[in-house]
């Protein structure tokens, strides 16, 4: 087997590892998609409740319905937080994930690279043999 043949080889079976890396990049962006969306409905809810918080303070003195109101809105609050450090690691694995199927890329690259380098080098090599041989048929008719 050729040179050639085995870093195509190899070239092969780095890009199957560069789609699969590429497909847990893929995921990993779906994934922080999901908890972005996710973080955005919480806002919306805290946003909602707070208007409702505002329209109760105008019409209810009670200050027991106000402060459950404030609590409540807290509890979203503490949801938000958790679900913005989620978002954070999200991101974190997304790079993460990036960076492998950038890693998996170039090696796939490179190997093509030398593969084809080194095809070159073998066709050249074989061109000269067909010559010298032609060379020394040529030279074995003529004398």
């Amino acid at each position: 087997m050729k040179r050639s043949s085995r870093l195509d080889n190899l070239a092969g079976i780095n890009r199957h590892f560069e789609n699969q890396a590429g497909s847990s990049f893929a995921d990993a962006q779906v994934q922080l998609q999901k908890q972005e969306h996710q973080l955005q409905l919480l806002i919306n809810y805290r946003n909602e409740y707070n208007q409702q918080l505002t329209e109760k303070m105008k019409t209810t003195s009670s200050a027991f319905e106000i402060r459950e109101f404030q609590q409540f809105i807290a509890t979203i609050d503490a949801a938000i937080s958790q679900q913005q450090e989620q978002v954070q690691k999200f991101v974190a694995e997304l790079q993460n994930r990036e960076q492998e199927w950038l890693q998996k890329r170039h090696e796939v690259k490179k190997l093509s690279r030398a593969a084809e380098v080194v095809r070159q080098r073998e066709a050249t090599i074989d061109q000269r043999a067909e010559r010298k041989e032609e060379d020394e048929l040529g030279a074995k008719v003529t004398s």
